[in-house]
């Protein structure tokens, strides 16, 4: 778990950029990054991600990711959720 914790504070935020430009394995793995160093800059990235709901494998990592970053914006966005 320190490792991932490590891994979550050390990557750039352009390469968490590049795996969120993937597909859902990518994706779901950027976003547990996002959530396990609290990377609240990508917040608006993974509202729209999830509002896109583009696949069915990264959906819980991205709401997990915006509950993480505690912020009202995150909680509007799961509530347009259809």
């Amino acid at each position: 778990m320190r490792d991932l914790a490590q891994a979550a504070y050390e990557i750039t935020p352009a390469e968490l950029g590049v795996l969120f430009e993937g597909v859902w394995r990518e994706r779901k793995t950027a976003a547990w990054l996002v959530a396990v160093a609290h990377r609240s800059e990508f917040r608006e990235l993974i509202g729209q991600l999830l509002l896109a709901s583009e696949g069915p494998y990264a959906g819980a990592a991205y709401c997990v990711a915006l509950a993480k970053v505690r912020h009202r914006s995150g909680c509007r966005t799961a509530q347009r959720i259809p």
